[in-house]
């Protein structure tokens, strides 16, 4: 589609850090602020790298906090990474890179797999789900810019969506197609996530 197609990336570092009971994106994971684990990954892969929270203000929700960041995305094609996910890896962004470039998808996110028993409650009663047909959404999420701006643009300031995904599906129709992420991918929620995340890392 773009003959030389252009990335930009924008990493999600805003937010109060309720659950984790300080701003978990300047927790030192290995020494080394969470947030910088991500930029410096993306920063050796695309053409530009927008730190949500740092290089442009953070917004009262995730939402506004990535569309200040779409505000500078210059790339042709765009991927919205949360820094509570440090330990992505070249290989895993370069895939979607891929969906996105070379295979014509216009909205795509990286999955992982469930492990839990997951049970469903929401009837008044316990229904256990076959956790081989579910998957855990996680990013990086790519998507073609005009598509990702556009459904920003359409969204009111009292929408809430849990990923960008979501979004794009909700005013656009648009489903996303799955790339299959690793256990690193793990999210720092809660301070016993960290030593996790420690673990994970110092294997690299």
């Amino acid at each position: 589609m773009f003959d030389k197609p252009t990335i930009s990336a924008i990493i999600v570092a805003g937010g109060k850090g309720q659950r984790y009971g300080k701003q978990k994106q300047f927790e030192l994971l290995l020494g080394k602020e969470v947030w910088r684990w991500s930029y410096e990954t993306f920063s050796a892969i695309v053409d530009q790298v927008i730190v949500a929270g740092i290089d442009c203000p953070s917004g009262e929700t995730r939402r506004e906090t990535v569309e200040n960041g779409l505000k500078l995305a210059s790339g042709n094609y765009i991927l919205i990474h949360d820094s509570a996910r440090p330990l992505i890896s070249q290989t895993e962004i370069m895939e979607l890179i891929t969906f996105l470039t070379e295979k014509g998808v216009k909205s795509a996110t990286m999955i992982m797999p469930l492990v839990n028993t997951i049970v469903d409650t929401s009837n008044g009663k316990v229904e256990y789900l076959n956790r081989e047909n579910l998957r855990a959404i996680a990013t990086p999420q790519g998507f073609e810019a005009e598509i990702i701006k556009k459904a920003h643009a359409s969204a009111s300031s009292e929408d809430v969506a849990y990923d960008d995904c979501q979004l794009v599906e909700k005013y656009l129709g648009i489903e996303p197609q799955f790339v299959m992420g690793s256990q690193k991918l793990h999210k720092l929620t809660y301070p016993e996530d960290l030593k996790l995340l420690e673990f994970y890392a110092s294997q690299s």
